[in-house]
């Protein structure tokens, strides 16, 4: 830490971690530091396409019809599933 100039200390998180209430962090707060963000989807939308994709193949049912649920404590979950980059599976 004693090599970050100060004005960055604030910004010192995991960039590589997808946790979306980090990432709003970074894109608000720091965006400088945004081309250090990791761009693969949370481990819940991983789930969610895999469950669509595969899903269409074990229940023979269109994506549009299969649905995932996740009931999550953190309210960063509900930002990063209106975000347009991650409305297909």
């Amino acid at each position: 830490m004693d090599k970050i100039p100060d004005d960055l200390k604030r910004c010192v998180i995991f960039h590589g971690h997808i946790c979306p209430a980090r990432v709003r962090y970074v894109e608000t707060q720091c965006p400088e530091l945004i081309p250090h963000l990791s761009s693969a989807k949370s481990p819940q939308q991983m789930a969610g396409s895999v469950a669509k994709t595969y899903g269409t193949k074990v229940w023979n049912k269109p994506a549009s019809q299969i649905f995932t649920v996740g009931i999550m404590p953190c309210t960063a979950k509900k930002f990063e599933a209106s975000r347009p980059e991650f409305t297909s599976a």
